[in-house]
């Protein structure tokens, strides 16, 4: 055993109470001894409702995750998995999202067709299926009348195949042929 591996041993003690006496001086509200007259109290507060995740046990008691992680490991409870999808996730913004043209997108997990991902539709057409009372087709378009992709009113939209859709825009002047550029 090397040197420095000795003295850590023979002094571990000291090192441990030094490190926490300087990361109390920067967290002097923490905690990092172990609760083991309250592990009872951590334990049953943690398993009594599925909302109190360790880091808000944690808060409630003036500790570290860390900390509560050790007294679940002690007595042999396994954490309760991290569920970040959808609302539990933090960067959750209500299921709505925009695109880089500016387009929102809304989360539509169930929906037939979804556009991205397979959880997000366009809003535009979401809209227009409800007018419609129906899914939109193979083939179907839905196009906005003034040309603003955020205006999503149903008096701005209107649904046409692909090929009318590319023709109109041709008649506008918003699209040439290959061969045109």
């Amino acid at each position: 055993m090397n040197k420095k591996l000795q003295y850590y041993y023979k002094n571990r003690e000291k090192i441990c109470a030094r490190y926490r006496e300087l990361y109390r001086l920067k967290h002097p509200n923490i905690r990092h001894t172990p609760l083991e007259d309250k592990d009872k109290e951590v334990i049953s507060y943690y398993l009594q409702d599925r909302s109190h995740s360790q880091l808000v046990t944690a808060k409630k008691f003036g500790v570290t995750q860390t900390a509560i992680s050790h007294i679940l490991k002690k007595n042999k409870i396994s954490a309760r998995p991290h569920i970040r999808t959808g609302s539990n996730n933090p960067k959750w913004r209500g299921g709505i999202c925009i695109d880089r043209d500016g387009r929102k997108l809304i989360y539509s997990p169930n929906h037939p067709k979804p556009d991205v991902d397979k959880l997000y539709c366009y809003e535009y057409r979401l809209i227009m299926e409800k007018h419609l009372g129906r899914y939109l087709e193979k083939g179907e378009i839905v196009h906005h009348i003034n040309n603003d992709v955020t205006d999503d009113r149903i008096e701005n939209l209107a649904v046409m195949s692909q090929i009318d859709h590319i023709n109109l825009h041709r008649k506008q002047g918003d699209m040439k042929r290959s061969w045109e550029v």
